[in-house]
């Protein structure tokens, strides 16, 4: 049978294990944590400049129509 100083030391051995296990997955779940909130933040940015880049042609397409029509306007008022 087991004494008491060894049972202690099995404890404290298990003690010493479990924290080990429990700062490991602290830090995997903290790494995680992190790389996620990097591609999270990634595909943003890339969606925010999508979105600027689709209004930026939008802007440009009407500036087009507009001038264009303005051109027809006038010559329209030239040769009437």
């Amino acid at each position: 049978m087991m004494g008491d100083n060894a049972r202690d030391r099995i404890q404290k051995m298990k003690d010493i294990i479990r924290e080990e296990a429990e700062d490991k997955a602290r830090k995997i779940r903290e790494q995680t944590s992190h790389q996620f909130n990097i591609e999270k933040n990634k595909i943003l940015n890339q969606q925010k400049d999508k979105v600027i880049q689709e209004y930026r042609n939008k802007l440009e397409q009407y500036s087009v129509q507009r001038r264009m029509y303005i051109q027809i306007s006038l010559l329209t008022n030239v040769f009437s």
